[in-house]
């Protein structure tokens, strides 16, 4: 791990509720301090086939048989840059992207378990979301907030997966500390002293007259424009969202439904909705396989040969009769 980056991952403001602020601080102590030197990595993310996922919820993958979903996840404190075996969403947004350039991939799931996380995490996830051709639908497993609810705002479709999930918190925040500009440590009696240039009347000025216990420039400055981003992109993305969602309140996904979220659903139920995006962008393609599907059944059964006789696009690589004698030696 680099101190850089984790020192770079630290700077806020935060887009963060404050549970997930709380259980930073002990981890992160442990981290500075040498006692915690060891991290469990993120699970990687994977294409998964179509016909996988729609087995797994009892139901089939139909004209996108042998073709994937390309499945990551925004989980934990999210960060611009890898840190403490977790990738950062500089990381992530790269390898979305690279998916969704993979022929066999139709669409994306993001599944989502975050209370948030640091305000410059969001850009580069919003961006690649943004530039996907393909699908890109959002699963909540548990809590998609602040942050997290502000990079997933993005998809096409944003399912929950239990009624009970948690999202929303549209808020920003900082949180600094220092000593004052001359301070005696008490114990070792050193002295720790900020000397400014006599024309330097603004430098730190936010910082300072924060120190002081006064907020109004260093929201004026920083927090404020930040959180009004915030409010007019989820505003953008969520038409539906009113006055009372972009506080920063927290609403339990069933009460969600038609603002923050579209649907309450399985992970089966965001893979079809990503074949179901998939399907409404190339008609023509999804027509042909079907068209397909109907007279060589046997022939399309078998994802290897599918993928061999149709190219991208939806067209045939092989003539009609090569089709016929295809299907009669399988019959």
């Amino acid at each position: 791990m680099k101190i850089s980056n984790l020192a770079m991952n630290l700077r806020g403001p935060w887009m963060i509720t404050p549970d997930m602020a709380a259980t930073m601080a002990p981890v992160l102590k442990g981290v500075l301090s040498g006692y915690i030197t060891e991290f469990e990595k993120s699970a990687e993310p994977r294409k998964v086939s179509c016909s996988e996922l729609m087995e797994a919820a009892g139901s089939q993958a139909g004209s996108f048989s042998g073709k994937s979903i390309f499945v990551t996840a925004l989980s934990g404190t999210l960060l611009k840059y890898d840190s403490c075996g977790a990738p950062g969403t500089t990381t992530i947004a790269r390898q979305l992207l690279e998916a969704d350039a993979d022929p066999d991939v139709i669409g994306h799931i993001i599944m989502a378990e975050s209370g948030g996380g640091a305000s410059n995490a969001v850009p580069e996830i919003a961006e690649a979301i943004q530039a996907c051709q393909k699908p890109v639908v959002a699963w909540i497993d548990g809590i998609a907030a602040s942050a997290c609810i502000y990079a997933v705002s993005y998809c096409d479709r944003i399912l929950a997966h239990r009624e009970d999930d948690i999202v929303g918190s549209v808020g920003t925040l900082i949180e600094i500390s220092d000593m004052p500009k001359y301070h005696r440590d008490p114990n070792s009696g050193m002295i720790t002293a900020r000397i400014y240039a006599d024309a330097a009347v603004d430098k730190n000025a936010a910082f300072e007259k924060a120190l002081e216990g006064q907020f109004d420039i260093i929201k004026e400055e920083r927090l404020n424009p930040i959180n009004e981003k915030f409010r007019a992109d989820m505003q953008a993305n969520r038409p539906n969202l009113t006055e009372e969602h972009l506080t920063g309140k927290v609403f339990p996904a069933k009460a969600a439904i038609g603002t923050f979220i579209d649907a309450i659903g399985t992970m089966g139920d965001a893979a079809a909705a990503v074949m179901e995006l998939a399907e409404q962008r190339n008609p023509q393609k999804t027509n042909s396989q079907n068209s397909m599907k109907e007279k060589f059944p046997l022939l399309l059964a078998i994802a290897a040969l599918a993928n061999l006789v149709f190219a991208e696009d939806g067209s045939a690589t092989l003539q009609a009769s090569q089709f016929e004698a295809l299907e009669e030696a399988l019959s």
